[in-house]
């Protein structure tokens, strides 16, 4: 009996043992495999990384060649930009206003990335002058602490001090930079430029969403550029209050647009006969109206932001108010109709950019940057004086380096990044 029971111990205790082996060697083999599955999937992540890497430098030389080929983003359109032999780039060109809207796209296998960024002209190259004033056979006559930095484009008689209302000119120099001789006429604006205020007024239904600005309810609308233009369009009077409009949208009306400060927006475009933009308004936008802007008193336009009128109308007229701050460019033409076109910059305005207008320009503000003009026309309680400045600063040294703009006469001999968006 007792032998019997060691036997049976015996082969308990072997098959015990067996248990164990086999629990261990399952637990060894499924380590095993967490290790092989974790090793194949770092090395998917490495690859992953490295592939990123390589698109993002990819992404980065395109870039550097745009801004040193400005004429490969000239024409809208997609097209393949032939960089590498492993990989392909892939450009996307629109026009978002006066700027370039570019989206570039680097592929490989089965690996995208992509980014989508505005553009503008780096002006710096152009030697621009701070003022331009055509020679209509007057002076330019200042007073008061008004400063002309150059260089300076100035009518053949010259540059002379005087007094407005009493008040002379307290200045040593009158220039201070180099005096250059201006021609009659002002340089002239490229004309694909004013066939691109044309093309804003068209509804293009095929490429772009296009809803009636009646059926929008929503307080805030969000466009992404990666997505069709959102065209809101109206044939009455469009009145923007207590809205938020962001991104790839343009609104349009064929009577008039008016903007209340309780209205945000970003990166839009508004398009009408008359825009006006009620006191203490906070925006970015580009503007392009046919007969007349007013921004109201207080308002700041941040960069970049740009007004352009044109068109056959006969009369125009922007006008900034008292304290408005506007950064980026305005274009008034229309010198060819019965009225000269007219900008208004009020007291206090401080101006960042670029100022063209080929009729009159009544300054009681500031500009840093340039200011191209047949005219200046000076009010005061007791009479008018031409081409006469009182207490003003216009000079292209104030303007921030890294500013970019758009090039008016001449296409482009570089450009640069903006801002990138989403």
């Amino acid at each position: 009996m007792i032998n019997l029971i060691k036997r049976n111990l015996q082969t308990k205790i072997k098959a015990g043992a067996l248990q164990y082996v086999v629990v261990l060697s399952l637990l060894i083999f499924f380590l095993m495999g967490m290790f092989i599955l974790q090793a194949h999937y770092s090395n998917l992540h490495v690859d992953e990384v490295i592939i990123q890497e390589r698109l993002s430098d990819h992404l980065s030389s395109a870039k550097v060649l745009l801004k040193d080929m400005p004429s490969l983003i000239d024409e809208e359109g997609s097209r393949e930009l032939s960089l590498f032999v492993d990989s392909k780039v892939s450009l996307e060109v629109t026009n978002w206003g006066v700027y370039k809207l570019v989206g570039i796209e680097a592929g490989f296998r089965h690996h995208q990335k992509k980014e989508i960024f505005l553009m503008g002209d780096d002006i710096w190259y152009e030697n621009r002058p701070s003022l331009y004033l055509a020679d209509h056979k007057r002076y330019l006559s200042l007073c008061g602490k008004t400063w002309i930095g150059g260089p300076a484009y100035l009518p053949a008689l010259g540059v002379r001090r005087s007094y407005v209302d009493g008040v002379g000119y307290y200045r040593e120099k009158v220039i201070q930079g180099e005096i250059r001789k201006s021609r009659t006429e002002l340089p002239i604006i490229r004309e694909d430029l004013r066939e691109l205020f044309e093309e804003q007024w068209k509804l293009d239904f095929a490429r772009d969403s296009v809803v009636q600005w009646e059926d929008i309810n929503e307080e805030r609308v969000v466009n992404s550029f990666n997505k069709p233009s959102l065209l809101i369009h109206s044939l009455e009077e469009i009145v923007l209050d207590q809205v938020e409009l962001s991104g790839r949208i343009k609104v349009i009306s064929d009577v008039a647009i008016k903007v209340l400060s309780s209205t945000k927006l970003k990166n839009c475009i508004l398009i009408a006969p008359s825009i006006i933009f009620q006191r203490n308004c906070k925006l970015s936008c580009q503007v392009f109206a046919r007969d007349y802007v007013e921004i109201g008193q207080e308002s700041e336009f941040a960069y970049p932001s740009q007004i352009f009128m044109s068109g056959p109308n006969v009369k125009k007229e922007l006008i900034l108010q008292d304290s408005v701050k506007f950064a980026g460019e305005l274009v008034v033409l229309g010198k060819l109709q019965k009225k000269m076109p007219r900008i208004k910059v009020k007291k206090d305005c401080k101006i960042e950019g670029f100022v063209y207008c080929d009729g009159i320009i009544e300054m009681e503000g500031d500009v840093a940057g340039s200011v191209y003009t047949n005219r200046f026309v000076l009010y005061t309680r007791s009479a008018m004086y031409e081409n006469h400045l009182l207490n003003n600063r216009l000079d292209i040294a104030d303007l921030k380096e890294d500013y970019l703009g758009v090039s008016w006469f001449e296409e482009a001999h570089r450009k640069d990044i903006i801002e990138f968006l989403w």
